[in-house]
């Protein structure tokens, strides 16, 4: 076997044993999802956003991603745990899986909200992949919804990630991007409670 086939090989395997060990890993978390036996705690929101980001390089060498965050804050503290980074793995591999482009392309907004007097990091998931037409909106986020195409993954499922984000008492939905136009790509919005710190 010539070197560049060698290599193209030895990085299939790999990002097969990350995915592989993600999966193991997420089977215990629900457990732990499901018995509501989870700590909420302040926790940096950029860190594993960062950390999620990497992964989903980590796991699909062969692909071209794009990703981009726009945040004006340099540290984000919310109301958490270290299954956030699950969450946005999730989101980030959708984007990827659900795509037909030669480049998938995500743009990652963080801002601030206010609803009903509480205070929100906003997260903004915006994509170039195929869209969620408006009758399937709600319910991909149910149990037992049945993938837009294709068969199941290896990610832990939209209807567990609302489960996580409700346990964060944060929101979960999904919009076109360009408004009116589901086909021209997603946003995924998630609502997550801000702590305030001292800097």
């Amino acid at each position: 076997m010539d070197p560049e086939k060698s290599e193209s090989l030895s990085k299939t395997i790999n990002s097969q044993i990350i995915k592989g060990k993600s999966l193991i890993s997420n089977i215990r978390k629900l457990a732990e999802i499901d018995k509501e036996e989870v700590d909420i705690k302040p926790t940096s929101l950029l860190e594993y956003l960062s950390n999620a980001i990497k992964f989903v390089r980590e796991s699909n060498p062969h692909l071209q991603i794009e990703i981009k965050v726009e945040s004006a804050e340099q540290q984000i503290i919310v109301d958490a745990n270290e299954i956030l980074a699950d969450v946005f793995e999730n989101i980030l591999v959708n984007a990827i899986k659900y795509n037909d482009n030669p480049v998938p392309e995500i743009t990652i907004k963080i801002s601030k909200a206010e609803l009903k007097d509480e205070n929100y990091v906003k997260l903004e998931f915006m994509d170039n992949g195929i869209g969620v037409q408006d009758a399937k909106k709600e319910g991909i986020f149910l149990e037992g919804y049945i993938e837009l195409k294709g068969g199941k993954g290896m990610g832990i499922g939209l209807s567990l990630i609302t489960k996580i984000i409700k346990l964060y008492n944060g929101k979960i939905w999904v919009e076109d991007r360009v408004k009116g136009d589901y086909s021209k790509g997603s946003n995924f919005i998630v609502l997550i409670p801000e702590v305030k710190y001292n800097s």
